[in-house]
């Protein structure tokens, strides 16, 4: 079980990356870091899939995605997220 993220416009003036980060909490809006990936700009191509497990570390009631970039601020990219079972293929 794990958080799916799949690129679906490729991002750009990312020039370092971004760390996609499971939060969690017990209210609404969950703010605590569970577990993160640093993903390259490189890597950030449209249709590329990521799978970030969550780790051993049970989660809160509430989780959700964040996306941390890293020194800049993207002008344009989008992603869809959502948490599910592995279904292989994933980076």
């Amino acid at each position: 079980f794990g958080m799916h993220v799949v690129v679906t416009t490729a991002f750009t003036d990312l020039n370092s990356g971004a760390i996609m980060w499971i939060v969690h909490g017990a209210a609404t809006a969950p703010t605590t870091k569970h577990t993160g990936m640093f993903i390259p700009v490189a890597s950030l191509t449209l249709g590329a899939h990521f799978f970030i497990p969550v780790g051993s570390i049970p989660l809160l009631q509430y989780a959700r995605g964040l996306m941390d970039v890293v020194t800049e601020n993207a002008t344009l990219g989008n992603m869809t997220i959502w948490f599910g079972p592995k279904e292989g293929g994933e980076a």
